[in-house]
């Protein structure tokens, strides 16, 4: 496992995360905290939608592992650097040369200045360890 990704594997994860925000579901058994949405009731009084943003430097002490039961799992502290609420989405992709083997989401709401441990198990199943790139991105929306 390689833990810097080449240059093309945040954005490959990026693609993931937007993927992820239209409605894409995690596989596996991927850690997901936040609340829940549901499409088929649709909110009169809810705010208009706000455009996500990349937040670059929201992520530290990532780790993502192979597990001994042939499973991947990451690991990362989620910042908030921003001054308001915020809602975030990090996308967790396991890349092999051009092709994503599997992905995770993970979705917190921190207030300005908090931070939180951040955890996703379970998934990549049998991805290999040699050759296999994990990297995440994160996006960042307006939660107030």
């Amino acid at each position: 496992m390689r833990t810097r990704p080449w240059p093309w594997v945040l954005p490959a994860a990026a693609l993931l995360l937007f993927a992820g925000l239209a409605g894409c579901s995690a596989t596996g058994g991927a850690a997901a905290t936040g609340p829940a949405s549901s499409a088929a009731a649709p909110q009169a009084s809810a705010a208009p939608p706000v455009a996500s943003a990349m937040a670059d430097g929201a992520l530290s002490q990532e780790r993502c592992q192979k597990s001994p039961d042939g499973t991947w799992s990451y690991a990362a502290r989620l910042t908030n650097h921003g001054s308001g609420r915020a809602a975030f989405t990090v996308a967790i992709g396991l890349t092999r040369a051009t092709a994503v083997l599997d992905h995770a989401m993970v979705q917190k709401t921190l207030g300005p200045g908090e931070s939180a441990d951040i955890s996703a198990t379970g998934f990549g199943k049998d991805a290999p360890s040699a050759g296999t790139d994990c990297g995440a991105a994160v996006s960042k929306e307006s939660a107030e």
